[in-house]
C-alpha cells in the first residue's frame, strides 16, 4: 500500500513541477508585456496631451479622446494577455462585440 501512495505522490509532484515550469514562462511573458505596454501607453498619452494643447482642443473633446485611447489600450492588452495565457481570444472578442451592440441598442432611444 505504501509504495502505491509514494508512487502516486511522486507522479503528482512531477506533474506539478512540469506545470509550474510551463506556466512560469507565460507568467514572465505577461509581466514583461504589461510593463512595456504601460511605458508605451504613458508615452502615447503624454504625446497626445502635448498635441491636444498645441491644437487647442476643447477640454471635453480631450477628455473623451483620452478615455477612448485608454479603453482601446486596456481591451487590446487584455486580449493579448489572455491569448498568452491560452484562452481563445475570439470568444472574448465576440462577447465584447455583443455587449457593445447591446449597449448601443439600449441607448438608441434615449
Amino acid at each position: 500500500m505504501l509504495p502505491n501512495i509514494t508512487g502516486a505522490l511522486m507522479k503528482y509532484f512531477e506533474q506539478l513541477i512540469d506545470f509550474c515550469l510551463n506556466s512560469a514562462g507565460k507568467i514572465i511573458a505577461v509581466c514583461i508585456i504589461l510593463f512595456l505596454s504601460k511605458k508605451l501607453f504613458n508615452l502615447i498619452i503624454s504625446n497626445y496631451k502635448k498635441i491636444a494643447e498645441k491644437k487647442g482642443l476643447d477640454p471635453l473633446l480631450k477628455s473623451f479622446l483620452s478615455s477612448l485611447i485608454k479603453t482601446v489600450y486596456n481591451v487590446t492588452i487584455f486580449l493579448i494577455v489572455i491569448d498568452i495565457i491560452g484562452v481563445k481570444a475570439v470568444s472574448i472578442a465576440t462577447l465584447l462585440g455583443t455587449a457593445g451592440l447591446a449597449i448601443g441598442l439600449a441607448l438608441q432611444g434615449s
